[in-house]
């Protein structure tokens, strides 16, 4: 990857259309400058609300764009990442999520459809959120 050739100082990492960009806050900067000059040629532009910086370090970053900065935590990959709150929070609305998920399933008339609904859509969620969050998080 050329970003990553160009910016020695920041890890980046892509998994389909999310890129994750781990380093120094000025590194960070350079390289999302690199990316959207990348980006550019091949008609892709990067959505800044669709964006997030995540700095548990709280330290100030001049982003000089509209891009949030959290200090709290985010989600990756579906796993939350960062303070006991923050993660305890998200991990909290999945089982609350999966709580409605149940609740329109018992509606369903056909209960092997159900059930198979269940097992193959909210039970992986939860079964993911239990393999990829430390258990003092959850």
């Amino acid at each position: 990857m050329r970003l990553q050739e160009a910016n020695p100082k920041v890890v980046c990492l892509a998994y389909l259309d999310d890129v994750f960009i781990l380093g120094q806050s000025k590194a960070i900067m350079a390289a999302l400058s690199d990316l959207r000059s990348d980006f550019s040629p091949i008609g892709l532009k990067i959505q800044d609300q669709k964006c997030e910086i995540f700095s548990p370090s709280k330290a100030i970053i001049d982003t000089n764009s509209t891009i949030p900065v959290t200090s709290s935590g985010t989600v990756i990959l579906g796993t939350p990442l960062g303070d006991h709150s923050f993660v305890s929070s998200a991990c909290i609305k999945v089982a609350e999520s999966g709580s409605l998920f149940c609740d329109q399933l018992a509606l369903q008339a056909d209960t092997q459809s159900a059930m198979l609904l269940l097992r193959y859509c909210h039970v992986n969620r939860l079964s993911y959120l239990l393999r990829s969050v430390p258990p003092d998080k959850l």
